[in-house]
């Protein structure tokens, strides 16, 4: 029994607060590296700046649709260290992740690029099977869900909302496959997009 508990905890075991208020990136990431298969994500609003989580595999950040929110803090962000698109939360090098109904918020009127660059909602980067079902992209000033030199890619039953290029009257809610191979997209939802997928086609 002590064995299959390990496998799953609460982002607010690690002290995470979702009040909408509190910083909750320490304790988030501290979550995701543990070596917990399953971290759960109670419902609330978690404020986090970015999050980057490198070589771990069998991950699943699990939510309650439409409840449980990440959401970026208000502020200006450049690129990521190696040069990368910042998202909420980066994955490099990753495999077995899977998000399922969480909902991420890019809360792109108070948490701004700077000059010449971009943000994202979440990066996969060098990462293969990957899962997002049942969750929510909104307000990313560029890309909701990016995907970049990934393979065996599953995109199913989401929404996308008001994503896109942000200062100009064009939202979309991206799906980025640059790079990706063997990817599956089928029954999400795109509201207010300019382009619903890049790269590749819904099936």
């Amino acid at each position: 029994v002590e064995a299959r508990l390990a496998e799953t905890a609460s982002v607010k075991d690690f002290g995470a607060v979702g009040d909408g208020t509190s910083d909750d990136t320490n304790a988030i990431k501290a979550a995701l590296e543990s070596g917990c298969s399953s971290i759960y994500f109670p419902e609330g609003t978690y404020l986090v700046t970015t999050i980057y989580i490198t070589g771990k595999s069998n991950i699943a950040l699990i939510g309650v649709p439409g409840a449980s929110v990440l959401k970026k803090q208000a502020g200006t962000y450049g690129p990521n260290v190696d040069g990368a698109v910042q998202g909420l939360i980066d994955f490099v090098s990753c495999s077995y992740i899977t998000i399922d109904g969480l909902k991420i918020d890019g809360n792109k009127a108070n948490a701004v690029p700077s000059s010449g660059n971009h943000l994202n909602g979440i990066n996969f980067y060098l990462s293969n099977i990957i899962r997002t079902q049942n969750s929510e992209f909104v307000n990313c000033e560029f890309i909701g869900l990016n995907h970049q030199c990934c393979y065996d890619v599953w995109v199913t039953d989401n929404k996308f909302i008001l994503c896109g290029w942000g200062g100009s009257n064009f939202s979309g809610g991206y799906f980025s496959t640059y790079g990706a191979a063997r990817c599956v997209m089928s029954q999400n939802v795109y509201i207010s997009i300019w382009a619903g997928i890049v790269s590749r086609s819904e099936e």
